[in-house]
């Protein structure tokens, strides 16, 4: 087994305790394919660290896997592209070779799959597929080497019969392409933090034809322009900006009551449900027992739509109606800043039409 480090001088910003993984294999199957090559990154001194774990023969796969069980846990958060589709089952399939009966290679790690955090989100990012080199070209990462994962596979071939200088060339600058993609990749996490809810503050919000729009600060700025549509909203992202516009519903709604019905009255000419304790003061002529259709108060104003019921109180325009409001109430939102968060929070996680 050979190890090759390299420092890469480059403006990053990782957390000391995340490492960027990236494995080659001889095939898709880890019944019959083998690890050849472990390639790790780390910040150190303001820059990239890589680390090449690189088999001499397909007889080394123990010992890479033995340097890297011994090497992981110094980091708790692991970074991979396609790590749970692919990298974490594989590795985990060949530990049971070398470990002992049902360890997990990775316990005790938090593993992250940028593909995977990414693909709720395709038809936002307007992207064809979630393919590593489609991605590459969205955050503006172009490599150095032009050959292939697969391609890679016949040149480790050479590199196992005569361990030749340009064999070893070429492998090294994959690696190094792998471990710069990644560390690129990672300023995804922009946008994946926003659709999580996260956001540093909120700017302003007003009313604007029919619309409330929502201008909200980034935690960190985005690496491109988005616009997309969700289903009651469309949100903006430009560098350190959320712009959430939504439709407004302005007039009479109704609030149903979430007691138990049989404790309410319903009082046609007033066109509302009252507690029993008020309704014994009304005239038997002008109530009667509410049923889940009546049971309501109306309300008027300006009302804004949403699917997260957990906000209180939701407003309907009949009992059956499937939409939801809450209503436009900017005073309260400052006096209750929580509530105003929990509505942005809700209209962040709907997922892009």
């Amino acid at each position: 087994m050979f190890v090759f480090d390299e420092f890469i001088d480059l403006d990053i910003s990782l957390s000391d305790k995340t490492l960027l993984l990236n494995i080659e294999t001889t095939g898709l199957s880890p019944r019959n394919a083998f690890i050849y090559l472990i390639g790790m990154g780390w910040q150190e001194h303001h820059g990239l660290q890589t680390r090449c774990l690189l088999a001499e023969s397909r007889m080394d796969e123990r010992k890479l896997m033995e340097y890297f069980h011994e090497f992981l846990p110094r980091f708790k958060r692991i970074l991979s592209f396609g790590g749970q589709s692919f990298s974490w089952r594989f590795m985990n399939s060949r530990w049971t070779n070398y470990g002992d009966d049902g360890d997990d290679l990775f316990a005790g790690s938090f593993m992250e799959d940028i593909q995977k955090d990414m693909s709720p989100y395709k038809n936002a990012l307007a992207l064809s597929d979630f393919k590593k080199n489609t991605v590459e070209d969205f955050v503006g990462f172009h490599r150095q080497s032009n050959i292939s994962g697969k391609d890679l596979m016949a040149v480790f071939a050479e590199w196992e019969r005569n361990c030749d200088d340009d064999s070893r060339s070429q492998i090294l600058a994959h690696h190094r392409d792998d471990m710069c993609s990644l560390l690129h990749l990672c300023r995804l996490s922009a946008y994946t933090s926003f659709w999580n809810g996260n956001f540093k503050q909120i700017l302003s919000w007003q009313l604007k034809d029919a619309h409330c729009i929502f201008r909200l600060l980034l935690d960190t700025p985005v690496i491109q322009s988005l616009h997309y549509r969700t289903k009651h909203s469309t949100i903006d992202l430009n560098d350190q900006e959320a712009i959430i516009n939504t439709p407004v519903y302005q007039g009479h709604l109704k609030y149903f009551f979430p007691g138990p019905v049989k404790d309410y009255y319903y009082l046609p000419a007033e066109d509302q449900a009252v507690h029993r304790s008020v309704a014994c003061y009304v005239d038997k002529a002008y109530r009667k027992k509410a049923t889940a259709a009546t049971c309501y108060t109306k309300k008027e104003g300006i009302f804004l739509p949403t699917d997260n019921c957990r906000i209180q109180p939701l407003f309907q325009e009949e009992y059956h109606s499937k939409e939801y409001y809450i209503l436009y109430d900017p005073e309260n939102w400052r006096n209750n800043p929580d509530i105003l968060n929990q509505y942005l929070v809700s209209c962040i996680k709907e997922l892009p039409q």
